[in-house]
């Protein structure tokens, strides 16, 4: 999820290859903007795309997130922490074939303020770790396309023993990641 600001437009743009995930962003960004469900658009390069005009949204997504804007619509109750994991984790997360559930992102502080949640929620995680430095050389499959990396990407793992009660707390959007979550995590 992005935003952008062109010529006095505050866009707000979800991208996703799976289904589920971005008509689930479109219904939500219309609840919260009041207006219809956006109806998902097919990129180039095969990623779903939801675009919506709003100076507030644009506000609230540009990046790097205002970890103190956000914080207090995050914090306001256990389903609102549950809500923000959910819509993170989809959006985020992978779910390794030996159950593992890693985190790979660029905004360090962000991570770490996610940390926060989970931890109320009772789910425990690892510390960040660099994943990857800036300037290392990427193949991207979906475009065919090498390129370096623009920034340093970190990783954060929900621990072993905190899996099963993160499985139970935050249920995937995405098909494919819930299919992975239903087999028992690999010992």
């Amino acid at each position: 999820m992005g935003s952008q600001k062109k010529k006095r437009q505050h866009r707000g743009r979800g991208e996703a290859v799976d289904r589920g995930f971005i008509e689930e962003f479109s219904k939500c960004l219309g609840q919260v903007l009041n207006r219809h469900p956006l109806k998902p658009t097919m990129t180039r390069i095969e990623l779903l795309r939801t675009t919506v005009q709003s100076k507030v949204l644009y506000g609230f997504l540009r990046n790097p997130i205002d970890i103190e804007r956000i914080k207090p619509f995050v914090e306001h109750s256990k389903d609102c922490k549950r809500r923000f994991l959910n819509g993170f984790f989809d959006s985020e997360v992978s779910v390794i074939s030996d159950g593992s559930i890693p985190c790979f992102n660029s905004d360090q502080q962000f991570l770490n303020y996610t940390k926060r949640p989970l931890s109320d929620l009772g789910i425990k995680t690892t510390g960040l770790h660099l994943r990857a430095k800036k300037g290392t050389p990427i193949h991207d499959k979906r475009k065919g396309k090498p390129y370096r990396l623009r920034k340093n990407i970190y990783s954060l793992y929900i621990s072993a023993r905190s899996r099963q009660k993160f499985y139970e707390l935050e249920g995937f959007t995405m098909i494919r990641k819930k299919a992975k979550t239903r087999k028992p995590p690999k010992k």
